[in-house]
């Protein structure tokens, strides 16, 4: 077996940690995580990325840009496609742990977000 780095264009995300990275459709999304911001300070993030991989010798980067009310930033959170979608729960922001669900809907240019109302 040989490992390869392949060259990826476009702005990258910012180096994390305890972040998801989660096939839902065609898109391959970066969600959450946590590092520093370039000045240093430790930063949670809230942020959604999709890895393009329509064309295998062209890899690029692309923040996307959700419609709806997005969730908190957080780190080490789970996230599980469900079809077209992504089932984000919990996680924690520096000192606050979430109990919440959201659902990514990946249609579309940029998907979309919805808050879960859990019973029970």
């Amino acid at each position: 077996m040989t490992w390869t780095k392949p060259e990826l264009k476009g702005e990258a995300p910012a180096a994390r940690s305890g972040h998801t990275f989660s096939t839902v459709g065609m898109k391959n999304i970066v969600f959450g995580g946590c590092g520093r911001t370039p000045e240093g300070k430790a930063e949670t993030f809230g942020d959604v990325w999709n890895l393009d991989f329509s064309n295998p010798d062209l890899l690029r980067w692309k923040e996307l840009q959700p419609e709806g009310k997005a969730p908190a930033p957080r780190s080490r959170h789970t996230a599980t496609p469900v079809g077209k979608k992504l089932l984000v729960f919990g996680g924690l922001n520096h000192r606050e742990r979430y109990n919440d669900a959201w659902m990514f809907d990946s249609s579309g240019k940029d998907g979309s977000w919805e808050r879960l109302e859990i019973e029970g």
